[in-house]
């Protein structure tokens, strides 16, 4: 399902700064992860996949005021690893998030379901030119499936 389809009405809801600047939903284009364009706003299902993403690539320890945020996956890749052992440190990484959000989640009242994680599958993992692309599905408590791929530099 392609994020650009989705109609929901955001009245009312708590809103982040979009990361990643606008993409067309509807067709693949590189992503990166930075601030400096012109920033927008994102809600629902845009705003879980972010939140998603920075917890699983923020390193562990790195954040002063809560130091159990993050996961050791970006520090976990070291030295000549291969497919199996990448997705090995994933699965462990991905998990932590899940719980992590579940637990959020279950404390946390009015949160709409679009933002609520169900769950997260790794469906591919390849490494081409110095990056390693990791294609992964979001399922949403509202029943929407987000695939995404997330590119990781060298």
């Amino acid at each position: 399902m392609s994020i650009a389809n989705t109609t929901t009405d955001y009245t009312g809801r708590t809103i982040d700064i979009n990361i990643a600047g606008s993409k067309d939903g509807r067709s693949l284009s590189p992503m990166t992860m930075s601030f400096g364009n012109t920033s927008s706003y994102m809600t629902g299902v845009q705003k879980l996949v972010q939140r998603y993403t920075i917890s699983l690539l923020t390193k562990l320890g790195s954040q002063t005021d809560t130091p159990g945020f993050g996961t050791n996956f970006i520090t976990s890749l070291q030295g000549n690893l291969t497919a199996s052992d990448i997705e090995h440190i994933l699965v462990f990484a991905n998990a932590k998030v899940i719980s992590e959000f579940r637990k959020y989640q279950e404390s946390t009242d009015g949160l709409p379901l679009d933002e609520q994680i169900n769950t997260v599958t790794i469906d591919s993992l390849t490494y081409e030119l110095g990056v390693l692309n990791l294609k992964l599905s979001i399922s949403t408590l509202a029943g929407n499936t987000i695939d995404y791929i997330l590119p990781i530099p060298n």
